[in-house]
């Protein structure tokens, strides 16, 4: 299984399912901002990137995970109830 990564943009309240190659240009490029993406700890069953003001985190969920799928719909069972919008769905 892949590893899924979602951005999750707390100013906007939204998130996304993205791919690896969209998440290593964000993380590692940051659209050329100053400010840089750094690595927080494992949170909750995925390792969490985030920006240095922490408005937009990358969840990283590893697919060898053994329960990654369930985490996943957690995640996002949990970003739903928060008022956070798929933009996947828009």
């Amino acid at each position: 299984m892949k590893n899924i990564i979602i951005r999750v943009n707390h100013i906007h309240e939204t998130y996304e399912i993205i791919s690896a190659e969209t998440a290593l240009d964000e993380i590692i490029f940051n659209d050329g901002a100053s400010d840089p993406v750094i690595c927080s700890s494992v949170f909750d069953g995925f390792l969490k990137f985030e920006s240095s003001v922490g408005d937009i985190t990358y969840e990283v969920f590893r697919g060898n995970y053994a329960c990654q799928s369930e985490e996943v719909k957690k995640r996002i069972d949990t970003l739903d109830v928060c008022g956070y919008i798929d933009l996947g769905k828009i």
